[in-house]
């Protein structure tokens, strides 16, 4: 045992002025209440804990006691990874198209807004999650495709897309806008 796990401990035994309620060998999340820590200023009884995942901390009792605190912080991580890993794609081809398409019609600072969200083109509901957009349009099948809307006018949703090649959809491109005098 360090040394300054002693001195905690020796200090947790002393007598104190008010009732000390003694945590030690109490389970709160994933963390198991060792012993009594010194107190880092201000007011509160902080406890020296040891996480399910190896990691030791000093944490205050009220954040014990109130579910405040409940691991060293690898449970915060963990679900945070998981939130980020959803569907495990997200460096893949597939996702940066749908990234992109989302980007086009939803984010009004895209440099290709005015010609996608700002004229009216949508993604359809199903397609907000990239599963599945995945599920409806399938991996692309050769590096040289993009997405294409069939309907140039229409919105993004399956009945309306497919995987083209860049000559396939320029000759599907609507006319261009003509040029304002300078």
């Amino acid at each position: 045992m360090d040394a300054q796990l002693k001195l905690a401990i020796k200090r947790s035994e002393a007598p104190h002025s008010r009732a000390l309620q003694d945590l030690s060998g109490q389970l709160f999340g994933l963390l198991t209440v060792q012993a009594r820590a010194p107190n880092s200023g201000g007011r509160g009884t902080n406890w020296h804990c040891l996480c399910a995942c190896g990691n030791s901390k000093i944490i205050r009792a009220t954040s014990l006691k109130s579910g405040a605190s409940q691991s060293c912080g690898c449970k915060r991580a963990k679900i945070m990874a998981d939130k980020m890993r959803k569907h495990g794609a997200a460096r893949t081809p597939e996702y940066s198209v749908w990234r992109g398409i989302r980007a086009r019609c939803l984010n009004k600072n895209h440099k290709n807004y005015d010609d996608y969200g700002g004229r009216g083109i949508v993604i359809c509901e199903r397609w907000n999650i990239f599963d599945n957009f995945l599920a409806d349009m399938g991996l692309r099948p050769d590096p040289a495709l993009t997405i294409e809307r069939i309907d140039n006018d229409g919105n993004y949703e399956p009945s309306n897309c497919c995987w083209a090649t860049r000559v396939e959809q320029r000759a599907n491109q609507r006319p261009a806008r003509p040029r304002r005098a300078a």
